[in-house]
This record gives structure tokens, C-alpha cells and sequence, in this order.
């Protein structure tokens, strides 16, 4: 450990708990081949592996950590390169060989040692494209690092002895013209020096470093109190949108809005807005639900008041915006929606069949009893946000009591509407208002998809700090900021969020190294594309001994790679 100057064991913390986010892993999945299909594959360990298992490993593998040895340099350096695997180095200190003549950037990535926690949520910020670009790259140059062959290390060297020997400057060569280029920055990912440029822009974002002029938009949420998750949310909402005004819907407004006065917070008590509900109308509701329908209700009500701005974002509380929201009117003055899949989205789906992904059953039939417009079951609009225009809630809302029993009104019809079986999530009102939205307003609307603006619920790490409290602090936001992600929803009351390294480490299903590494059969690329990417790799020419005497009968494969961003 004291060769990697604490690196392993700051890397081994972070990875610990750990957990791809389950939609990039259903990508991952449908991404794969027949042959080999793809997982999560996540291996650290401190044990020594058997070497076809370890460069077996490496082969399936999108990135190879590669941090320092006894002295800067490592071996690790080259077993990615010949594995095909990018290599991520994380040793401040390195002196690559030959980066005269080699550009190192289109092929690695080097990360800073100090921000090492940081390196696995970033990664997931990385297209398909830019994978598939550096693993082409790989294949192009690593040839110049293999000790046999034409063209090889000990050509590079030769050229690089004799160049230093004529007193040439260093330059890169690009189709045989000389073209000057820049000394290579300390840190990159695709150019050098854009980390550093990197770290600030995300992580400053995230720790709300911004100045906005006043909105003339509201913000429509609901708490259950001014705990840290909604004072994390209020801070970048007044970063990131800067409102106007917080409608804030609690319990008890005893000193809220003394305590968030800078986020100009007014307080609703949650029982002032719910209109007079029988008691039978929640008969069929479960206890532990009758809240969440209440909140919705309530939500409904406070969107119509004269109060709240003609358009404003209704919010979820613990919904943290990491980088400028969509603006509530876009420039041609349609309104955004955000919707997603269950590939490229982090949105509740049920599984009623294997393969098979829908909303859940009770959105669909309520929305389609109160409308009379079905939802399509694939896609989902609850997005923890949406842009509300009033005049089309109201209007919405109308619809909704033209269509029921003479003398119900909308709250009553909306509780009635839960179909029996499906109590426990029997509605949304974020569902219904995109259907009305898209039923009777399409040309007002303009769509935009979770693959162009990416989001997150349940943290990679989860939601619980150091101290087991539920609390986000800014490194875990910059975090999350760094795997390219707009906004994160801190939901406190799931379970799959709420874990600590063991609970995380027990629950994910990975191949530990105590297993075998699965071979590809012979002849098959594990993750060959559309393209035909590396389906004709060979290892022979480009393997330096020691590795091709060992995994002669090995195939190298790229590993999977997520969907692009």
C-alpha cells in the first residue's frame, strides 16, 4: 500500500459501496451479445490472481485502474494496453514512454491521485463513442510498445535516442507531416489539462457556485420538514432557477419560514389546502399510503392558487438540481417535458412479464379514468420535476370533474380513480398532467429526453454520509456532478439507497475473484457492435511474450460499454 501513496485504499473505500446505477446496467445489458452477455463487473481486491484470470478480467473490462508501483511507473500500464482495456492511470508522477511520439491522450486517461474517490463516478460519464474511440486507438498504437514485430518498442526507441542525438524538438507525427502540439498537461481525459477545467466546472455546479437573475417562475414542493436534504434542494434551486418564490407545502409551518428565509419560502400547512376528503374515500387506501396521496392531492390544489406564478417548476423536495435547470419556457416558447425508458432513465418501471418494462399498472388505468387518454406504458414522465402552466392545470382539473359523477369534484374523483389491486401506486399526477399536456397542448410542448439530459435517483454511493445520516454533502454532489448527471433525487425513505459498504458489497451481484473469469468461445468478439468493432483482433502481433506464451488461446475483447450520453 505504501507504493500507491494511499491511492489503493482511498480507491477500495470508494468502490466498496459502490453500485452501478440500475438503468445504466439494463443498458449494459441490452448492449451485450447472445454469446456473452454483459454484467456489472466491478474488481478490486488485494489478493494476487492467477495470471489468466487477471488478464482475463482486464480483457471484459471497460477501464483498468492503473496506479503507481514501487516507483511511478507499472506493469498494470501495459497489461491494459495488450488486453485492450483503457488504461486510467492514477500516478501523478509517471513518465510515459516515448510521449515524444506517442499521443497518450487519444488512448488513456489520467486522473489525479488526490481526487482518486472521484474516478468511478465520473467513468460513467463516458460515451460509447469516446470507449470505442480510445479502444481504436489502443489497437492503432500499442504495437509501438511490444518488443517484437516491426515498428516496435525497440524502433521508438531507436528513433527517439536518434532524434534526442540531432537535437529535434519533440513533436507527434500525424500521416507523416511533422504538426506541432502543446507539452502534454499534467491530468486529461480527452485533451491535456481538461480534468482540472473538468473538476471545476462540475463540482463547482454542484456546490452551487452561481449567480442567476431573479426568476419570474415559481416553485410548487412538498416536504416533510426543513431537514438538510430540502436545504441542499433550496440552495441549488436558488442557484440553478433562482425563483421567484418557494411554495413550500409541510406539516407545520412553526418556523419554517424564519429558518429558510433567504430562500423566500412561503409556507403552506399541508392540512390547509387538502379539501374536506370522506373518510371512505380512503377506506381502500393502506395507512402507510394515504399520505402519498394526500401530498399529491395537496400539490394539485396549491398548483391553482392565484398566488403561484402562471408557469412554475412543480418540485419534488428531496430533488437536488446539480446544473442549470431546463428553463420553463423554452426559446420558441414551447414548454419542456422530460421523459424516460427504463434504459435511459432512472424512473420507477415494473417488470410484468421478463424483459417486459411498464409504468406501474395503477398510473396507467387512473390517468386513463380520469382523461380518457391511455398513457403510453413505456415511457415515463415522472421525472421528480416538471413545468406546470396553471391556466392548463386548471383547465386539466376541469376535465377531470366534466368526466366524473355529477357533484364529485376533482380531489374526490382523482382518490376514486385507483383501481382496486393497485393501491399501492395507484396514481401520479405527473403522469396525468403530461398525458392532458400531450392529449390536448402537443404543439405546445417540446420533449426532451433522459438520454440527452441525464438524471439520477439512488446515488452510486447511496445516501448516507460518514455518520450514517441522510444527508448530502457538496463531495458527494460533485460526485455525482462528475458522472455527468443534471439532477439527483436524495430519496431517504428507499431502501436500496439507504446502505453502507457491507450492505452494497452483499447485495451486488458481481464476479469476485474467487470465481473464474468467463472466456469468450474461440472465435467470438464478447461485445462486437454494429460496426464490427475489433471483431478481427488479433492478439498474436501486438501481445509481448510473457503475455502471449500465457493466453495464446485467450480472445481479447473490448468489454462492454454503456449507450452513449
Amino acid at each position: 500500500e505504501n507504493f500507491s501513496e494511499g491511492v489503493r485504499l482511498r480507491l477500495e473505500a470508494a468502490l466498496a459501496k459502490f453500485e452501478l446505477p440500475n438503468h445504466l446496467s439494463l443498458a449494459r445489458a441490452a448492449a451485450g451479445s447472445p454469446s456473452m452477455p454483459l454484467q456489472e463487473r466491478s474488481v478490486f481486491t488485494t489478493q494476487l490472481a492467477p495470471l489468466p484470470q487477471y488478464l482475463g478480467e482486464m480483457s471484459l473490462s471497460d477501464f483498468c485502474l492503473v496506479p503507481m508501483g514501487s516507483t511511478p511507473w507499472t506493469l498494470r500500464l501495459y497489461d491494459a494496453l495488450f488486453t485492450g482495456c483503457i488504461p486510467v492511470l492514477l500516478s501523478d508522477h509517471i513518465e510515459l514512454p516515448f510521449d515524444e511520439r506517442i499521443d497518450w491522450t487519444a488512448f488513456t486517461i489520467k486522473w489525479p491521485q488526490a481526487d482518486a474517490e472521484r474516478l468511478p463516478s465520473f467513468l460513467l460519464s463516458l460515451s460509447q463513442q469516446q470507449v470505442r474511440d480510445k479502444r481504436r486507438a489502443i489497437v492503432a498504437a500499442r504495437h509501438n510498445f511490444a518488443w517484437c514485430g516491426e515498428g516496435g518498442a525497440f524502433a521508438q526507441l531507436v528513433a527517439t535516442l536518434n532524434e534526442r542525438k540531432l537535437g529535434l524538438r519533440a513533436t507527434l507525427r500525424d500521416d507523416y507531416a511533422w504538426v506541432e502540439t502543446p507539452l502534454p498537461a499534467s491530468f486529461w481525459v480527452e485533451k491535456p489539462g481538461d480534468v482540472a477545467e473538468l473538476l471545476d466546472k462540475r463540482c463547482s455546479a454542484a456546490a452551487g457556485q452561481s449567480s442567476k437573475a431573479l426568476s419570474p417562475n415559481d416553485v410548487v414542493t412538498i416536504s416533510k420538514g426543513p431537514f438538510c436534504v430540502l436545504r441542499a434542494a433550496l440552495r441549488q434551486l436558488e442557484a440553478r432557477v433562482r425563483p421567484r418564490k418557494v411554495h413550500l407545502i409541510v406539516d407545520s409551518c412553526d418556523g419554517v419560514e424564519d429558518s429558510l428565509a433567504s430562500f423566500r419560502v412561503r409556507c403552506i400547512e399541508l392540512a390547509s389546502v387538502l379539501p374536506s376528503v370522506p373518510a371512505e374515500s380512503l377506506s381502500r387506501i393502506p395507512p402507510e399510503r394515504k399520505g402519498w396521496y394526500l401530498q399529491q392531492v395537496a400539490k394539485l390544489a396549491v398548483s391553482t392558487q392565484d398566488d403561484v406564478s402562471e408557469t412554475f417548476y412543480l418540485w419534488d423536495g428531496d430533488t437536488i438540481p446539480l446544473e442549470d435547470v431546463l428553463p420553463a419556457r423554452m426559446a420558441d416558447g414551447r414548454f419542456p417535458l422530460l421523459w424516460g425508458t427504463h434504459l435511459d432513465s432512472p424512473a420507477h418501471f415494473t417488470q410484468p412479464t421478463p424483459g417486459e418494462f411498464s409504468l406501474p399498472t395503477g398510473y396507467l388505468t387512473s390517468t386513463e379514468a380520469l382523461l380518457g387518454v391511455a398513457p403510453l406504458s413505456n415511457v415515463s414522465y415522472v421525472t421528480q420535476w416538471q413545468v406546470w402552466h396553471k391556466p392548463y392545470v386548471r383547465e386539466m382539473l376541469s376535465e377531470v370533474e366534466r368526466r366524473a359523477p355529477e357533484g364529485v369534484h376533482w380531489p374526490l374523483a382523482v382518490l376514486a380513480s385507483v383501481a382496486s389491486g393497485y393501491e399501492e401506486q395507484g396514481f401520479s399526477e405527473y403522469t396525468m398532467y403530461a398525458t392532458w399536456l400531450l392529449a390536448r397542448r402537443r404543439q405546445q410542448v417540446l420533449l426532451v429526453s433522459s438520454r440527452d439530459y441525464p438524471w439520477l435517483r439512488d446515488p452510486p454511493s447511496g445516501v448516507l454520509n460518514n455518520q450514517g445520516e441522510c444527508c448530502p454533502s457538496d463531495e458527494s454532489l460533485c460526485q455525482i456532478a462528475l458522472g455527468g448527471f443534471r439532477f439527483v433525487s436524495w430519496e431517504c425513505t428507499h431502501a436500496s439507497a439507504l446502505r453502507g459498504s457491507d450492505a452494497a458489497a452483499a447485495r451486488r451481484n458481481r464476479r469476485q475473484l474467487s470465481s473464474p473469469a468467463p472466456v469468450p468461445p474461440p472465435g467470438v468478439i464478447a461485445s462486437a457492435d454494429s460496426e464490427g468493432f475489433l471483431t478481427t483482433l488479433s492478439p498474436a502481433p501486438a501481445m509481448p511474450p510473457y503475455v502471449g506464451q500465457r493466453m495464446s488461446s485467450m480472445v481479447m475483447s473490448p468489454g462492454p460499454s454503456p449507450p452513449p450520453m
